[in-house]
C-alpha cells in the first residue's frame, strides 16, 4: 500500500511539473520601488537597479481586467527598458505561448514591447495599447520558439504590466 501511495504521489508531482504554467500577477507583488533584481515565483525576475527602478503601484480605483481577473496593482517600468533593466525575465519552453497583459502609459497610441531570448536576440516586438483607452486589457501573445529565458521590456517610454502568463 505504501508503494502504491508513493507511486501515485510521484505521478501527481511529475504531472504538475509537466503542466505547470508560469504566472506573474502584479497583485502578488509587494507595493513600492524595486531598485535591485528581485526574484519571484515560477522563475520570474524583475530586473531593476537604483538608477533605473521600477515600481509596484496600487491602482484599486482604476483596476485593470485581464481575461476576467481584476488586477488592482500594476508594475510600472517608470521608463524605457533593456535586457538588464526595467524588464521582466522568465523561463518558457518551445511551443509555449507567452501572454503579456500590459499597457502603454501614454494617453494615446501604442508602445513597443520587446520579447528577447537569453542570447539577446529579439523574437518579437508587439504593441501595447494605451492605458487611457481601456481598463479591459487584452493579452499580447508571443509563441516561444525554443526553450530559453525570455525578457520583456518597453521602448519609447513607460509600460504598465499587470500579468504575464506562460502556458501551452
Amino acid at each position: 500500500m505504501k508503494k502504491l501511495i508513493t507511486v501515485i504521489a510521484s505521478a501527481l508531482l511529475l504531472g504538475a511539473s509537466v503542466f505547470a504554467e508560469g504566472y506573474l500577477s502584479a497583485n502578488d507583488l509587494a507595493l513600492g520601488d524595486i531598485t535591485a533584481e528581485k526574484k519571484e515565483e515560477d522563475g520570474f525576475v524583475l530586473n531593476a537597479n537604483a538608477a533605473n527602478a521600477m515600481k509596484v503601484e496600487d491602482k484599486t480605483s482604476e483596476a485593470a481586467v485581464c481575461d476576467g481577473e481584476k488586477i488592482v496593482y500594476r508594475l510600472s517600468t517608470k521608463g524605457s527598458g533593456s535586457l538588464t533593466e526595467r524588464s521582466v525575465s522568465f523561463p518558457a519552453k518551445a511551443g509555449e505561448t507567452i501572454y503579456i497583459y500590459a499597457q502603454s502609459s501614454g494617453k494615446s497610441g501604442s508602445r513597443s514591447v520587446h520579447v528577447v531570448n537569453a542570447d539577446g536576440v529579439e523574437i518579437a516586438e508587439v504593441a501595447a495599447g494605451s492605458y487611457a483607452e481601456t481598463r479591459d486589457v487584452k493579452p499580447l501573445k508571443v509563441k516561444a520558439p525554443a526553450n530559453s529565458t525570455y525578457t520583456i521590456y518597453p521602448t519609447g517610454g513607460m509600460l504598465y504590466i499587470y500579468l504575464i502568463r506562460v502556458a501551452k
